[in-house]
């Protein structure tokens, strides 16, 4: 018998543009059919939760403009291999991270990407 998620079927946490403050919680990644997740535009402080990994349903994780999410980018996140694969979508632009998130493919341009990685303060230029 399989344990259940206490969070249920969730398969979109949009929580875009609602001042959330403090730290994004480590069981963020207990919801495993979370397809979409959205904390966009708030006041979170902390590292990127390693927990994301098990997340491996989610198709697009937008955690962008925070301006004080901090230290380094779990490996674990990267959209172009492991769980992360179907990931299409990932923007961490906006915030007080150390590194590009590894490993990523070699590619000359965005284009060729899986998916889209933005770290910086505006999309790449396809």
């Amino acid at each position: 018998m399989s344990k259940k998620s206490p969070y249920g079927e969730c398969g979109k946490l949009i929580l875009s543009h609602r001042n959330l403050v403090g730290e994004i919680p480590e069981g963020i990644g207990r919801i495993h059919n979370l397809q979409v997740l959205d904390l966009s535009h708030n006041h979170l402080t902390g590292s990127v939760p390693r927990s994301l990994e098990r997340m491996i349903n989610a198709q697009r994780i937008d955690l962008s403009h925070n301006n004080w999410l901090t230290g380094s980018i779990p490996p674990e996140i990267s959209v172009n291999n492991g769980p992360r694969a179907k990931c299409e979508y990932l923007d961490l632009s906006h915030n007080q991270l150390d590194q590009d998130p590894a490993p990523l493919p070699e590619a000359k341009h965005w284009d060729q990407l899986q998916g889209h990685v933005w770290l910086g303060h505006q999309q790449p230029a396809s």
